[in-house]
């Protein structure tokens, strides 16, 4: 087992995070009944899995508060969190020394908001068991959600320490470690962990058991999080096929189809997760977010509050319904969320950057900065903050304030793919022409466009005119034009991926457009007609301080 302190990579023009599969892994073959059962717990037979637990903790008690962790697992999959609850609270009672079980009961505990229990059982499980890798990361995670950030990242960095001296962990030990070394890299601005994680200790994990399938998940998600969707699409779907019900993977294709606003196929993702799973608040949210693009306030304000039952004080939840409430104008309700935050979070930075994402997505982007900004104040740590600002910022066209925050995000996490394309952009555009008009600031590629760029800067000043009479109405101050000559940048200009299906794209204050004749285009299109499209758009949600739906 190699030490994470010495994980390395390797740059080849830019970096790319990704979970390899060179090596096929092949599935554990059960050499025990609590293997058997286990493994049909993977596999998503739930009702055979139940059925061999329950026989196996009559005929075996030494395994009983395994069966019944396994048992409990079975109703999590599905929502049932109740049940869970009680069979192990039934598991702790008839073996209180258990620290598997005090650990299992500890980590549900922790997500349905009783974090009180949750931190005793965590304790009495590391009394049992000073190195439970659970309790250990569950204990962590509570530092974390209270707000003691300094305790949290010692918590965090024991894992790393553990992996380096430990001989041999289970794949269920792996993905912990995992979980708590990923937040310890992101913490202390070294990227180079991440890459040792997939490569090393989750391929470490597959390779034990080809159907540990949260190995595959964690790698997903870490993947999707550095916006490598292809990779993370692959790390789903080799969960789906190990198991086909379950709903996580399903969430991540749905959240992975957002990022592309691809929104009907997110809404078929989170429907088919939540028919395996209605009480999955990753699920939940999609939905709310497919709602919030709609404008369907209510709607979305509905379907998060489901999700907060589920998980009280889960900060992406909560964050997104304060969002809500900001848009929806009821500040009393606002008001209540922010009070209840702050009682059980002294520090909450990621309450307020979830706030400050949803309004960002709904161009109210005065308070998207005032939140972005409070988040960062309250939790240094967090790098999603200030790279949130500094995409933020490329929204706006103040292109100068967001490379700053860019070039300091890529330093910290050379992984996120949305921040290195966003800067490949911005050193593209330091090679195009810039003509300045009366309310407009405008760039193109002098080389490949230099006609188009003579005759667009006429024709926003006159289309300029025509809408402000049109509307009665104009928009204070100048407003940044850009022309690309490549589909491919135009891209990463507007969403800072390379495969967005439209060729023109307004964010209030930006307008990017590819030219008619940049690379990457099928044929050429009118565009004085996508101009003036975009254009409109400026005028309305400027008329509207950015209410009217886009």
């Amino acid at each position: 087992m190699q030490a994470l302190r010495i994980a390395a990579f390797v740059t080849v023009g830019f970096l790319i995070l990704s979970l390899g599969h060179a090596q096929k892994a092949t599935s554990k073959k059960p050499s025990t009944p609590l293997e058997e059962a286990n493994a049909r717990l993977l596999r998503g037979n739930y009702d055979e899995a139940r059925t061999a637990f329950a026989d196996l903790a009559k005929a075996d008690p030494k395994v009983a508060p395994n069966c019944a962790i396994g048992l409990a697992k079975s109703y999590e999959l599905v929502g049932d969190y109740a049940k869970a609850r009680e069979l192990l609270t039934e598991a702790v009672k008839a073996n209180p020394k258990s620290a598997d079980a005090l650990a299992a009961r500890a980590n549900l505990l922790f997500f349905q908001g009783d974090w009180d229990d949750a931190e005793k059982d965590t304790d009495a499980a590391l009394v049992m068991n000073s190195n439970h890798v659970l309790a250990r990361y569950t204990k962590a995670r509570l530092l974390r959600d209270r707000g003691k950030v300094d305790e949290a990242k010692e918590a965090f960095r024991w894992a790393v320490r553990y992996y380096n001296q430990a001989d041999k962990l289970t794949p269920e030990e792996l993905v912990y470690v995992s979980e708590c070394a990923a937040e310890y890299a992101r913490w202390i601005r070294n990227s180079k962990q991440f890459a040792f994680i997939l490569n090393e200790v989750i391929k470490d994990a597959t390779k034990q058991d080809a159907d540990y399938w949260p190995a595959e998940q964690f790698a997903g998600m870490l993947l999707l999080e550095k916006y490598n969707r292809p990779d993370a699409i692959d790390a789903f779907d080799a969960v789906l096929k190990i198991n086909p019900k379950a709903a996580d993977p399903l969430v991540g294709k749905a959240l992975a189809a957002l990022v592309k606003f691809d929104l009907k196929d997110a809404d078929a993702y989170a429907e088919q997760a939540l028919k395996q799973n209605p009480k999955h608040i990753g699920a939940l949210r999609v939905k709310a977010e497919i709602y919030l693009t709609a404008g369907d306030l209510p709607a979305a304000e509905k379907v998060l509050l489901e999700a907060k039952a589920i998980s009280p004080k889960d900060s992406a939840t909560l964050g997104r319904l304060a969002g809500v409430y900001v848009l929806e104008k009821k500040t009393a309700d606002f008001d209540t969320v922010v009070k209840f935050v702050n009682t059980f979070d002294s520090k909450p930075g990621q309450f307020y950057d979830e706030l400050a994402k949803v309004l960002e997505d709904r161009k109210q982007y005065a308070k998207a900065e005032e939140y972005y900004k409070k988040s960062y104040e309250l939790r240094p740590v967090l790098s999603a903050p200030r790279t949130g600002l500094g995409m933020l910022y490329l929204r706006l066209g103040n292109e100068k304030d967001g490379r700053v925050l860019l070039d300091e995000a890529f330093k910290a996490d050379p992984f996120n793919i949305r921040v290195s394309n966003s800067r490949k952009v911005l050193a593209h555009l330091d090679n195009y022409k810039t003509v300045e008009t009366a309310h407009y600031t405008l760039k193109y590629d002098e080389k490949t466009d230099a006609l188009l760029g003579e005759w667009m800067a006429d024709f926003l000043e006159e289309t300029h005119a025509e809408l402000k009479q049109q509307f009665q109405f104009e928009p204070e101050g100048k407003f940044v034009i850009e022309i690309f000559n490549s589909h491919e940048m135009f891209s990463g200009r507007t969403v800072g991926l390379p495969d967005l299906h439209t060729i023109g794209a307004c964010t209030g204050r930006v307008v990017a457009m590819a030219s008619p004749k940049a690379k990457g285009l099928a044929k050429p299109f009118n565009w004085g007609r996508v101009m003036r499209h975009e254009l409109t758009h400026i005028f309305n949600l400027a008329q509207t301080d950015y209410q009217c739906p886009h």
